[in-house]
């Protein structure tokens, strides 16, 4: 039921948020990037360090909080029992979110993913992008999320619908500058929001069951 009301405040989400020209993307992995190097694990929570230019860190938090993380070297990492995984990149310490304008990488599941990427524009605007990434065939599954004309994205969410995330590798980023954020809606609005996305969810539900019923 809750992955029900979840993946339909998704759908909802995206028929009132559209994407930005300025995020985009692509099946694939295209481009070159930083490497994430896989270090740790605490818990729901796997950190990773970059092995390139840029000093910092990655966490990778299973919202489930059911998942067992495994680094395996490198910059993958297998995953076990969740369908929600959340990437925050950070500096160093944890000091202050580090805004990317490249996400390149690779899942293996079963299910149809979904992620949403949290976003800021060069005029320091907070916006949500939800992207269809369609069904995870068998093998792995490549993806390339491009931020431009001064974007960044700081937040990189992942749903699987219907299965479950069982590995991410091949993970490279490039790290761009933050702007200064203008207008972040309050708690109390976000609250709001998700409240409004469940409804639609919840009447979304009583719906079908009604029409199996009468079927």
């Amino acid at each position: 039921m809750k992955r029900l009301l979840l993946a339909t405040a998704l759908i909802a989400l995206a028929a009132v948020t559209p994407a930005s020209a300025n995020v985009t993307f692509e099946n694939g992995l295209n481009g070159t990037g930083t490497n994430v190097v896989f270090t740790g694990i605490n818990g729901n929570v796997a950190t990773g360090s970059f092995n390139g230019q840029f000093s910092g860190l990655v966490d990778f938090s299973d919202l489930t909080n059911s998942a067992t993380f495994t680094a395996s070297g490198g910059n993958a990492i297998k995953v076990e029992g969740t369908n929600n995984l959340q990437i925050d990149t950070f500096a160093a310490g944890h000091l202050g979110i580090l805004g990317t304008t490249t996400q390149i990488f690779s899942v293996k599941g079963t299910g149809h993913l979904t992620a949403v990427v949290r976003a800021v524009d060069a005029n320091g605007n907070l916006e949500i992008l939800p992207f269809d990434l369609g069904n995870l065939g068998p093998g792995q599954n490549g993806f390339t999320f491009t931020a431009s004309d001064g974007e960044v994205m700081t937040r990189l969410t992942l749903l699987d619908i219907g299965g479950n995330i069982t590995d991410f590798e091949h993970y490279r980023i490039d790290v761009g500058v933050v702007p200064s954020v203008a207008a972040v809606p309050e708690p109390s609005t976000w609250a709001m929001m998700i409240l409004g996305f469940a409804g639609v969810g919840f009447m979304a539900y009583r719906r079908r069951q009604g029409q199996l019923r009468l079927a």
